[in-house]
């Protein structure tokens, strides 16, 4: 197959573990998943840091990590007005897999026109939300679609579970339906549909899907429910193999992340407050910020919807999202729950030194901070933004500290107001939890089958460009599958602009200045 008509489908499951994405292939349950990996690769997909859907998609799409491609978390800081914003493809500071498909013009069968309004849905969707089926409607070399969140809960009861189900079976069904469509009325080079609804439906109803009887609050009888999801979701899968091989097209289902049971969610502003570092707001304070929060509530459901007017909430103000003593404080979580975000104030900020000091304190802090169960470290591993990456987090909005949770623990900035000084809680109603190994299918008609393979979140993008015949751009870190991985030169001691930085050796690695017990 010449370059001019290589094609190429790619599949994201979100949260699909290698052990789950084969015990579904095997039980029966999903015979089309079944077929396309005994005539492909499979293999682990080694996630990013932190392996969070808008994190671990965002490296998928560039072939880089942090801190290069810029994405931290769903949300970030606007540092000029003070805000949390949600972050979107102008967040990316490297180019995505569709852009670099829709601009490599060397073939002559190359197609006219702009990208598609649902790329860009497409693109917006590393965050949230997804291509409406309107905007299908021009013609170009991409074609994507994305399901919505539909599991925002665990179910109360298994009315409410059939509910939810038959929504998601819905969503799946028109994602195929609409690519479907767009295939038989459009030339494309690069077909790419993403069911991001299986990252809620894996984390509320982990114990059904794992057949975890033992697990606290599982509940077998919803057995059936998880059996109709899967089913829907083989349909899927089997027509969008039928267009892959009709085509002679490469495939490859890539899960960027993978999912397992909740040990523990961790309050990250509760050790904050536990050590001093962060203090609690007075009564008044708290009565007159919660008053604030009900009042912009009522103001989204009535004004805004009546008037269409933005809300004042929707801004989200920094200063807003933590009730502490801002006098008193030196450091917060406004947001995150993919990783512990960790953000100075502006008084521990006043100085360069005093900043860095409290930076190396409070990091090192949460690297000892272990399961008081098990004695397991909770955070795998716990990065200084500035000395690590050489990024200011004070001109850039990023935070201080980025703190790994280990598999298992999910660190959340929202808590309990009588609970505020605790940090450990099991939470029945979130059963699951993310992972920080995904898995792959890949077929294209040269990759043995047969080979145990591995790789990176970041080998997706130059897999993809290598077999459409685009030049794989030098600043992706990750290889194409199959092919011998050679080490990238741009690293996480390498300044995202390219140039190199010189580091302490105390600051470079975890292990070197603050083990982990």
């Amino acid at each position: 197959m010449s370059d001019t008509d290589a094609r190429f489908v790619l599949i994201g499951l979100a949260g699909v573990s290698e052990n789950t994405l084969c015990q579904w292939a095997s039980d029966g349950s999903m015979p089309n998943l079944a077929r396309i990996c005994e005539a492909s690769a499979v293999g682990p997909l080694a996630s990013s840091k932190p392996a969070g859907t808008t994190v671990a998609w965002s490296s998928l799409l560039t072939g880089r990590s942090l801190p290069h491609h810029g994405v931290y978390d769903r949300d970030f800081v606007a540092v000029g007005e003070g805000e949390i914003r949600h972050a979107g493809p102008e967040r990316l500071s490297s180019p995505d897999l569709w852009g670099l498909v829709e601009r490599h013009g060397q073939h002559p069968r190359q197609l006219s026109g702009g990208p598609w309004a649902a790329v860009s849905s497409f693109r917006r969707s590393l965050v949230r939300g997804f291509a409406p089926p309107e905007s299908l409607g021009q013609r170009s070399r991409t074609i994507a679609f994305t399901t919505g969140t539909v599991w925002k809960r665990r179910p109360r009861n298994v009315g409410e579970a059939e509910a939810m189900a038959a929504r998601q079976i819905a969503d799946i069904a028109l994602a195929t339906s609409i690519v479907g469509q767009a295939d038989h009325a459009h030339a494309w080079k690069l077909l790419t549909v993403r069911f991001r609804c299986l990252a809620g439906f894996q984390r509320y109803l982990w114990p059904e899907i794992a057949d975890a009887h033992e697990m606290t609050g599982a509940r077998p009888e919803w057995g059936s429910i998880v059996r109709s999801v899967k089913n829907s979701l083989d349909v899927a899968l089997g027509t969008l193999s039928e267009i892959a091989a009709r085509h002679d097209a490469a495939l490859l289902i890539a899960a960027e992340n993978g999912f397992g049971p909740l040990r523990s969610i961790v309050n990250v502003n509760g050790i904050l407050r536990i050590h001093g570092i962060q203090k609690p707001s007075a009564s008044v304070q708290h009565l007159l910020r919660h008053s604030g929060i009900q009042l912009s509530r009522i103001h989204q459901k009535t004004i805004r919807q009546l008037f269409g007017k933005a809300s004042w909430h929707s801004r989200n103000v920094l200063a807003a999202r933590n009730d502490c003593d801002w006098t008193r404080t030196l450091a917060y979580a406004p947001f995150g729950e993919d990783a512990g975000l960790i953000y100075l104030t502006p008084k521990a900020r006043r100085h360069n030194q005093r900043s860095e000091r409290v930076t190396l304190e409070i990091a090192e802090i949460f690297r000892l901070i272990a399961d008081p169960a098990t004695g397991d470290a909770v955070f795998s591993d716990v990065i200084p933004v500035g000395p690590r990456w050489n990024v200011d987090p004070a001109e850039s909005g990023w935070p201080e500290i980025i703190a790994v949770p280990t598999d298992g623990y999910q660190p959340v900035s929202e808590w309990r107001f009588k609970e505020k000084a605790r940090i450990f809680r099991h939470d029945p109603t979130r059963p699951g939890s993310i992972s920080d190994t995904g898995s792959f299918v890949f077929r294209n008609g040269r990759i043995d089958p047969d080979a145990r393979l591995r790789a990176r979140i970041v080998d997706v993008a130059p897999t993809v460009l290598e077999h459409l015949g685009i030049p794989v751009p030098e600043s992706m870190e990750g290889s194409p599958i199959g092919r011998i991985a050679e080490r990238s030169i741009y690293q996480p001691h390498i300044r995202p602009d390219g140039t190199r930085q010189s580091v302490p050796v105390d600051a470079r690695t975890h292990s070197d200045r603050f083990p982990t017990p």
